[in-house]
């Protein structure tokens, strides 16, 4: 069974695995701010462990100066991953004192050697928090990254005050999340608990906030498309038919039908806390088959419009009705996708 020094050691290196290396990393938790959990107390009973705790945060250091998704990012203090790991983690002083300590327990065991260890556990522990922050920070700033990808398409297709505001409301919320990570890293061990509640607050508003603000850009950029008599992203139907449905809406125009699949969420925008609501205008056959399907209201994400003309040919809809016979016709729906709470 592996020592708590090495379950400790594990837990830094796992972190550092699942936040950098996106591709295959497990679901991120429903919301941004749940990352941000402070790490297991940590405990030592021997020098064995004490090395395994230190190799641990020595190679997340080297992880977090080395991953690929974290070069040319930066914050709202034009600071990078890099200078915050010189600045925060493994300091001279804790390193110099981890290696005093470590003198001292080559020539001391059982209870002699218990203060050195106690003393060790806490200097870890205090590094083992600051590294959470660390890295979980500045994964979400590669992921704010991609949001702002998205948000730059459409500011560049958006009438100019429209897309100032929109970039105003996005960069004050990263500019909150960043002072609360900064005063997270500074919290005496007292304040850390509600330090690290402001700085999931800050994060799960940021996400909030580009999705929101994009959500609403993007409709105001679908809507000159349309007055322009630009195309929008469409699809038209490459599978056959369902059998014809018996069933019709029951006023002049087609609506969606019960025991249609749910949609499929593109992973990439999952993991990125990507949200978006989409507006599809369907043409519907008289046998409820949708023949044809464009994006009408755009979500400002072209992964999540994809996917809901996707959906669209696999749902299942009721046609409308015309002197009691079934008819063709258009309808618009919303397709959600909205992160689990």
């Amino acid at each position: 069974m592996p020592s708590l020094g090495q379950r400790a050691a594990h837990a830094v290196i796992g972190l550092a695995l699942s936040s950098l290396a996106l591709s295959a990393a497990p679901l991120p938790p429903h919301t941004p701010g749940a990352i941000f959990t402070p790490p297991a107390v940590l405990q030592l009973t021997n020098l064995q462990q004490l090395d395994d705790a230190e190799g641990a945060l020595r190679r997340l250091i080297w992880q977090l100066h080395s991953a690929p998704a974290l070069h040319n990012v930066t914050d709202s203090r034009g600071r990078d991953c890099a200078q915050d790991v010189d600045t925060y983690l493994l300091s001279a002083a804790h390193a110099a004192r981890l290696e005093a300590l470590r003198a001292e327990l080559q020539h001391e065991s059982g209870a002699a050697g218990a203060p050195a260890l106690h003393e060790a556990a806490l200097l870890l522990q205090e590094e083992n928090y600051l590294a959470t922050l660390v890295t979980n920070y500045w994964w979400l700033q590669t992921l704010r990254a991609q949001h702002e990808e998205n948000l730059a398409a459409l500011a560049a297709r958006a009438p100019p005050d429209a897309a100032a505001t929109v970039q105003g409301e996005t960069a004050t919320a990263g500019e909150r999340l960043t002072s609360a990570y900064v005063a997270a890293l500074a919290a005496g061990a007292g304040a850390q608990g509600s330090a690290v509640a402001a700085l999931k607050s800050s994060a799960n508003g940021l996400f909030a906030t580009y999705n929101d603000e994009r959500g609403a850009l993007a409709v105001i950029v679908s809507e000159r498309a349309r007055e322009r008599g630009e195309n929008s992203v469409e699809q038209a139907r490459d599978t056959p038919c369902p059998a014809a449905v018996t069933q019709t809406s029951g006023g002049d125009k087609p609506r969606p039908a019960a025991g249609s699949p749910p949609s499929v969420y593109p992973p990439a925008s999952r993991a990125a806390y990507i949200e978006g609501v989409v507006v599809v205008r369907a043409a519907i056959a008289a046998s409820g088959c949708m023949l044809h399907a464009r994006v009408f209201d755009s979500s400002g994400v072209p992964d999540l419009d994809a996917a809901a003309l996707a959906w669209t040919q696999r749902a299942n809809f009721s046609p409308g009705e015309r002197d009691h016979h079934a008819v063709a016709g258009e309808l618009d729906f919303r397709v959600r996708f909205k992160l689990a709470q």
